[in-house]
């Protein structure tokens, strides 16, 4: 079983919408966004998931802090 909602899509992109990080279908921590390497600075999310038993969308902001 590939978790609650095995159809998945993640979207991630920087403050001037250009898109950092793409993944469908996550099924564990291999598939998570890592943002080393990446400036500091606030990157939008988009996530949509879908099971048989219905579906997801969710969407948001998180800061990125590089030391």
């Amino acid at each position: 079983e590939n978790g609650c909602f095995p159809v998945n899509q993640l979207r991630i992109y920087n403050r001037w919408g250009a898109l950092v990080f793409s993944a469908d279908n996550i099924d564990s921590y291999r598939g998570a966004w890592d943002p080393q390497g990446l400036p500091s600075g606030t990157y939008f999310y988009f996530f949509r998931a879908s099971s048989p038993l219905g579906s997801t969308e969710r969407h948001g902001a998180v800061e990125v802090i590089n030391e």
